[in-house]
């Protein structure tokens, strides 16, 4: 049975607690936001997010959830997060590492991650964050041959299936803007972003915050630089 990577998945976004483990009615797990894992008698698994982790494992024990198919809960782990926007994101990193075989819909790969309605992508930020957001997208859109894929928390820019060239999250208070890049000509001569490693489930070098539209013309020329990049390595494919 595979084992989470958590050292990977920490990357891009914060954990504040973890309970790994533990039978499935401990106490020690506490109802608040995060990302679950049952494991049930015969080994197999099921991933979930909530904002009251605590009362919706046990609401799985309900006869009418029909997720376990007969199967006996045995233990539980919860990762647990700051918002339900960081939960919502770490449910499908865990899904894409250990291929859960109780989730009804298996998301092996990011480009089968299902799509969501713009308004459900900013349903928790500020007024002032979503129309940066609209802002930014409608500009990234003016790129030529640029899609947008609307995810649960996040929003992703591609050339084509697996060219991403940006990613942008959406936080309460700002907005994380991931970005792939040619790291030896990256230009940032005020120093505004920060480099991020690149590993299985995180496939962007640089990262900035942006608070306000103050940012807005600097960021857009970082989004340019990885536009660029991820056009030049298709010419050259």
């Amino acid at each position: 049975m595979k084992k989470l990577n958590l050292s990977e998945i920490s990357k891009v976004v914060d954990i504040t607690e973890i309970i790994e483990s533990v039978p499935i009615d401990d106490n020690k797990i506490p109802n608040c936001c995060g990302a679950y894992v049952i494991t049930v008698k015969s080994g197999k698994r099921y991933v979930g997010k909530s904002k009251t982790v605590k009362s919706r494992i046990q609401q799985h024990k309900h006869p009418k959830d029909d997720n376990f198919k007969g199967e006996k809960m045995n233990k539980v782990s919860a990762y647990l997060t700051k918002n339900y926007f960081d939960a919502g994101i770490l449910e499908p990193l865990i899904i894409r590492e250990l291929k859960p075989e109780l989730n009804k819909e298996h998301q092996s790969d990011a480009s089968t991650w299902k799509e969501v309605p713009i308004e459900q992508l900013l349903s928790g930020t500020t007024k002032e964050l979503k129309e940066i957001f609209y802002k930014l997208s409608k500009k990234i859109l003016t790129l030529s041959g640029v899609k947008e894929k609307l995810r649960r928390g996040w929003a992703t820019y591609q050339i084509s299936a697996g060219k991403n060239f940006c990613i942008i999250m959406v936080r309460k208070n700002f907005l994380q803007i991931d970005l792939k890049v040619d790291k030896n000509n990256f230009n940032d001569p005020n120093k505004l972003s920060s480099e991020i490693e690149r590993t299985t489930v995180q496939a962007f070098d640089r990262r900035i915050k942006m608070y306000n539209d103050k940012q807005f013309d600097d960021i857009f020329k970082f989004i340019m630089q990885a536009y660029q990049c991820i056009c030049k390595s298709k010419n050259n494919m």
